[in-house]
């Protein structure tokens, strides 16, 4: 019988319970600097400037702690526990969305003051719940993992391959990683070709967030370009972005209950993950033809807003079947001492899908259906991309224990390490 230990001050859970301060530090002082706009007439736009940063970087530190802290409470032999669980948070993280979207329009029209004070307070009880979390399972990290990483890097950048000493290497491996063995033991150097092997995957998915991230920005200029009345009924074109998470809410459970099981089970299809997340670039490719489709159809006549909802249901699907499957997918492949990392540089996606949506503003067209048309063809391309780069990934799926922890039964110690520790690759 597995026993498990109190740990209050490792791994994910201390990076929560400290964003999880600076986040309503930062919210705080928003609060506080919206008050004081009413009384101070000279520029707060540096304040504004630091209580902004410290938001982010509370919420940088919440969102890319948490899935792997969340990872660490699974035992080995409970994957599909696991990902059932991912799956459930990520619906509650859309429930939050629509709350938020919902409450945020009516309680700015009392006063603003009050908007930012019911976020503190909504923040200030969410991010009250970590402390009082007694135990949990903490995945061991070793002191310096992550500059050992950059110098193992370092060593096979200027290491000459005849130096090393190698005298067979796999051809699904990193060849030039191995060169570190000349300095670095076999342990070390395979953590980091782990590792690097699943962020080589994740290079080509900022593009699908650089999409995404559309919806909130030029789809709602496409929603004010349609007749927004609905029998009868005006619909703000501002709150057609709420479409997704409600799809979310839909999709989530209609997923994982039931067209997963049943290409798995009843069609013997499996689902990996790199086939989810393909698939989910493809339908983003559905998603921004559709939209071409809506704003061809705008320039000939007057549509009905209406005419929108397939490409709100496309991305949504898209955002199923990649971003909940990709958390999962980083935190199952990475090392055993790096999961916080792996899982933390998926999200680091979403910062660098941002920036594309900058670098795609620059593919301006007179004629929007034109310009959806070239972005279409870019991630069709991206998607032959990660296709490719998929049938070359081996998956290495780890039966260990992501945590410290003690046994009653002193005898039992080998024998359970030794299998818990074992590797196992399948195709």
């Amino acid at each position: 019988m597995l026993k498990k230990k109190n740990h209050l001050k490792k791994g994910p859970y201390s990076v929560l319970k400290a964003g999880s301060v600076i986040f309503v530090i930062g919210s705080i002082l928003l609060a506080l600097i919206e008050a004081s706009s009413y009384y101070i007439y000279y520029d707060l736009i540096y304040l504004n400037f630091i209580s902004l940063f410290t938001v982010s970087v509370g919420n940088g530190m919440i969102i890319t702690s948490m899935s792997a802290f969340i990872g660490n409470q699974f035992l080995p032999g409970e994957e599909n526990e696991r990902t059932s669980y991912y799956n459930w948070y990520y619906f509650s993280t859309q429930i939050g969305s629509i709350i938020a979207t919902s409450l945020m329009p009516i309680v700015l029209n009392y006063s603003s003051i009050l908007l930012f004070v019911v976020f503190a307070v909504m923040l200030i009880v969410g991010c009250a719940s970590f402390f009082f979390i007694k135990k949990y399972n903490y995945s061991p990290s070793t002191p310096g993992i992550y500059i050992r990483l950059l110098n193992i890097i370092k060593t096979a950048l200027f290491t000459k391959k005849s130096d090393a000493p190698v005298s067979h290497i796999d051809k699904y491996d990193y060849q030039w990683l191995d060169k570190a063995l000349i300095k670095y033991s076999i342990q070390e150097v395979s953590e980091v070709k782990t590792a690097v092997k699943v962020l080589v995957i994740f290079l080509p998915l900022p593009f699908f967030w650089a999409i995404y991230f559309q919806v909130f920005s030029v789809w709602i200029e496409m929603a004010n370009t349609t007749n927004n009345v609905i029998f009868g009924i005006t619909i703000p074109t501002s709150e057609i972005t709420a479409l997704n998470p409600l799809f979310d809410l839909f999709l989530i459970p209609l997923f994982s209950k039931l067209l997963y099981p049943f290409f798995e089970k009843k069609l013997k299809f499996p689902l990996t993950p790199l086939i989810k997340m393909g698939s989910g670039l493809f339908f983003t490719f559905l998603a921004v033809i559709a939209s071409a489709i809506v704003q061809l159809a705008i320039n000939y006549t007057s549509v009905s807003i209406a005419w929108m909802i397939p490409q709100f249901l496309l991305i949504s699907i898209a955002e199923i079947l990649l971003s909940i499957t990709a958390v999962d997918f980083a935190y199952s492949e990475a090392p055993k001492r790096m999961k916080g990392f792996v899982t933390a540089c998926w999200f680091l996606t979403l910062a660098f899908g941002n920036l594309l949506v900058s670098v795609l503003g620059l593919i301006q067209t007179s004629h929007f259906f034109i310009e959806s048309m070239l972005i279409a063809d870019f991630i069709l391309m991206i998607t032959g991309i990660f296709i490719g780069m998929s049938f070359r990934y081996r998956y290495t799926k780890k039966e260990e224990s992501y945590f410290d922890s003690e046994y009653d039964e002193h005898d039992s110690n080998n024998e359970i390490s030794t299998l818990l520790n074992k590797d196992y690759i399948y195709e």
